[in-house]
């Protein structure tokens, strides 16, 4: 799984074997070696109006209403699930999950064997 953070934007992207795990389990989390601690960061299903993300104990948590994420998790149109959640202070964030699509003209040398076949690389 592959975390993106700018600013106010945090975007999770998800290998076939992972949304796979996120189907089966609810879960999915992987994570970051910081010295002597770690930052866990994870997507999973919950009894919650919108998706949202909250940080506790070094774990960066984003929590998707099972409808949303099981939908998402069997649906190949559906590539990926959004929200814009409200902060305190009229700030927001954005939250994006996607499914992690292999690239049409590989170059960072990155394996890309569990990601989704990309529908353009033929055009």
């Amino acid at each position: 799984m592959k975390l993106r953070i700018k600013g106010n934007t945090i975007r999770l992207r998800l290998t076939q074997s992972e949304v796979k795990q996120f189907r089966e389990t609810e879960i999915c989390f992987d994570k970051v070696q910081l010295g002597n601690t770690a930052l866990i960061y994870q997507v999973h299903m919950a009894e919650v109006e919108q998706p949202n993300a909250y940080l506790t104990n070094n774990t960066l948590s984003i929590e998707v209403p099972y409808e949303i994420g099981e939908k998402w998790a069997i649906d190949d149109e559906m590539v990926h699930f959004e929200h814009v959640q409200s902060l305190e202070g009229g700030d927001s964030l954005h939250i994006l999950v996607e499914k992690d699509y292999a690239c049409i003209n590989p170059q960072r040398g990155e394996d890309e064997a569990d990601n989704y076949p990309n529908p353009r690389k033929n055009h």
